[in-house]
């Protein structure tokens, strides 16, 4: 076992894996989301925008026709999350959403011809939003964006609300929380979701639950026993996170081992990290690893022991969380698969 490996392994020793414990949110919470897709004659725009998300709600709580009235804008909190629910931050705010609630722009129920409740999603403001001419224009899920853009609605924040409109499911229950740079929208089909993930929204510090500096010049992540994935943006704020499970953990250590050492006769390798694009830091316990992408020097530098390796599509699997979306220049071993797909 290298010196890499021991240090994870007794980070991990006594680490039970977290098994998940599925909440029941109440009878019929999830009746809402049956609701089919409505008919219409438009089709997907042949087109791909890398956009924010236009979350724009000037219709919440407008269009109503019941008066509103406290019964329907209910600031009162809900149980907590249950177990299974996974932790998403974007810049200095994270949020806990439900398992089944994948990664993409809002729009791809339509996209790809699903119904409503089969494109629960979660965005962030750099994603792939496809263009669409469907009613709504958007599902249910979460969206991170920025508050300067102005884009966030009337209303009182932390408190769900009713909506009636044709950007959003019709009856689908909408809330929103900020930091100084960060919002987050929540649109579920039923109130108590709605409750639950807003009620969950956190202002980040230093460090994300799952182990990630907010900023990626504050360094390594927090010693967590396993790996943590922490994906930052241009601007050097944190885009997505990621606490692997121990095999996980223990997989993407050894993907980092077996990569092949640079230094080889012949082999230069004068990229900067500010060549590299996002990036992205691994962390554990015991060492750090970067992982770079630049022109003409892909590669992994891990504190500890190993030093600098060629970036291999093994890594790199480990390295990308589900969710990402971006591009490579050539050269870089991009694995078969991303995670989660």
């Amino acid at each position: 076992m290298s010196d890499l490996e021991t240090r994870l392994s007794e980070g991990l020793a006594g680490t039970a894996e977290r098994a998940p414990h599925p909440g029941d949110l109440t009878t019929g919470a999830r009746a809402r989301l049956r609701r089919r897709r409505r008919s219409t004659t438009a089709v997907v725009a042949a087109a791909l925008a890398v956009v924010a998300i236009p979350v724009g709600l000037t219709f919440v709580g407008q269009e109503s026709g019941d008066g509103g009235g406290p019964d329907r804008r209910e600031p009162s909190t809900v149980a907590s999350a249950p177990d299974d629910w996974r932790t998403e931050t974007w810049r200095d705010l994270s949020v806990d959403v439900p398992p089944e609630w994948g990664f993409g722009g809002g729009t791809d129920w339509c996209a790809d011809g699903r119904d409503l409740d089969e494109a629960l999603q979660l965005s962030r403001p750099s994603g792939i939003v496809p263009a669409i001419a469907c009613t709504p224009a958007f599902g249910y899920g979460a969206h991170f964006l920025e508050p300067s853009s102005g884009e966030l609605p009337p209303g009182t924040e932390g408190v769900v609300q009713p909506y009636r409109g044709d950007r959003y499911p019709d009856d689908a229950w909408i809330g929103y929380a900020s930091t100084q740079q960060t919002a987050v929208w929540v649109v579920a089909a039923d109130r108590t979701t709605a409750r639950l993930v807003l009620d969950s929204a956190t202002p980040v510090g230093e460090v994300d639950a799952n182990g990630c500096a907010t900023r990626i010049e504050m360094g390594a992540p927090s010693a967590n026993a396993e790996v943590s994935v922490c994906r930052y943006s241009s601007d050097g704020w944190l885009e997505q996170s990621e606490l692997l499970a121990v095999d996980d953990s223990r997989a993407a250590i050894t993907a980092m081992e077996s990569a092949p050492p640079l230094g080889g006769a012949g082999e230069m390798c004068g990229a900067s990290l500010a060549d590299a694009g996002p990036g992205v830091v691994l962390g554990a316990a015991g060492f750090t690893a970067q992982v770079s992408w630049g022109p003409g020097c892909p590669m992994v530098t891990v504190t500890g022991g190993i030093g600098a390796r060629r970036l291999t599509a093994d890594v790199l699997y480990w390295a990308l969380s589900p969710g990402w979306s971006g591009s490579f220049p050539a050269g870089v071993p991009v694995p078969e698969r991303l995670r989660g797909q």
